[in-house]
């Protein structure tokens, strides 16, 4: 009974860690169907542009981990177009350096002869490389690929299977950039950090970049989160298993708690 109550106490007291600029939560979307409202500190939306991924609700599993939530609500993108990430000054400015990125995400198809933007950093007035990071679904493969400034895509050890779950997040300061995938550190490479003073307001969630509409995600995204500072990889494990919530087959229920206020 008391290690029954200890695990019970551990996920339903423990929190996400706070301050995120950018906070994109289809569980808690007042901008639905036409915008993805930001609930980080940065304040605003990300409009949809030619038409706004589907708000679905369903179960999510990340395979190997144990934690599942039973009545998930994510946006899934069915179809070439469906993207979320209008004119950069309707977007959140976000005032980035060092920055931790972390997005619950499952990839649900795609075409064999191209790539597939899944989401896109950058300052809105600059349309080149100089200053961006965006995740790639490289074309006839599982591999997530980072791109980031001159043109430079580097292979991530990240894997995105069709059909699963993924809890992704990427990390970086001036020396080293790191790469989890469901909790786990799974690589590093140089560390690579944004220009404080172009603010990021090209924000692109299922695609590269707006004007990438033919290499849009087809796949399903329950949440992302940007943060102006490194995590730990304590935090960004704590973080995964705060969010979810232990599978029934443990006998233990906990529910999706959040405290918006926090964020």
């Amino acid at each position: 009974m008391v290690f029954f109550l200890a695990i019970f106490c551990t996920i339903a007291l423990g929190q996400v860690v706070p301050g995120a600029v950018f906070y994109l939560d289809a569980a808690d979307n007042p901008g639905h169907p036409d915008a993805w409202a930001n609930l980080g500190t940065a304040g605003g939306e990300i409009r949809a542009i030619d038409a706004a991924p589907v708000l679905e609700e369903g179960r999510i599993a990340i395979p190997g981990t144990g934690f599942v939530l039973a009545n998930a609500k994510y946006y899934t993108a069915t179809r070439i177009g469906q993207i979320f990430g209008g004119p950069p000054d309707t977007n959140p400015d976000l005032a980035l350096k060092e920055w931790t990125m972390e997005l619950l995400c499952r990839r649900n198809g795609g075409a064999k002869d191209r790539d597939n933007g899944l989401i896109g950093f950058r300052p809105g007035s600059d349309n080149d490389d100089d200053n961006e990071v965006s995740l790639i679904v490289q074309k006839s493969t599982t591999e997530l690929s980072i791109h980031y400034p001159l043109g430079e895509v580097t292979a991530s050890g990240l894997f995105l299977e069709i059909g699963e779950w993924n809890w992704i997040a990427i990390s970086s300061d001036q020396s080293t950039m790191t790469k989890y995938q469901n909790g786990e550190a799974v690589g590093e490479e140089a560390g690579w950090t944004f220009n404080e003073a172009e603010d990021i307001d090209g924000i692109t969630i299922f695609a590269r970049t707006p004007m990438s509409r033919q290499v849009s995600f087809i796949g399903s995204i329950a949440f992302i989160r940007i943060y102006d500072k490194v995590l730990s990889a304590a935090e960004i494990k704590g973080n995964m298993e705060t969010t979810f919530a232990v599978d029934p087959a443990s006998k233990l229920t906990t529910t999706w708690g959040r405290e918006k206020t926090r964020y």
